[in-house]
């Protein structure tokens, strides 16, 4: 269920943020302004910053609108652009969290009538460490 970043920002200055990494050295797979996302975070991490730290960077560099979840080994996050306008839910238990960008693909989760479930706030990075 966790993976890589759900949408990353569209529009805003994704080509600007790609030609820096790559004089950094990064190399990109696409043009797709989600790999710039990603590369970003992955880039950050590299360089010693956790998963809170690098998705901070993101809102602080990123225009556009995005809404991101991002898994590590260790942990997983979630963290929305400044506006919020793409639809993102959070259901949360003590067994289990789980996000989708409708509440009906929650509803089916076993003990959902107990969790709690929020709309994540923008620019506000929510860390959980498995």
């Amino acid at each position: 269920m966790l993976s890589k970043p759900a949408a990353v920002p569209t529009p805003g200055n994704h080509a600007t943020i790609r030609r820096e990494l790559r004089a950094q050295g990064v190399e990109f797979d696409s043009e797709n302004d989600s790999e710039v996302g990603a590369r970003f975070i992955a880039h950050h991490l590299a360089q010693g910053a956790d998963l809170e730290k690098a998705l901070k960077l993101l809102c602080e560099r990123f225009d556009g609108f995005y809404t991101l979840l991002v898994s590590t080994a260790d942990s997983f996050a979630v963290v929305r652009d400044a506006i919020a306008c793409k639809p993102a839910l959070i259901a949360e238990t003590p067994a289990w969290v789980a996000m989708a960008s409708e509440y009906r693909a929650l509803d089916v989760l076993p003990g959902i009538e107990h969790a709690r479930i929020f709309e994540p706030e923008p620019e506000e990075v929510y860390v959980w460490r498995r």
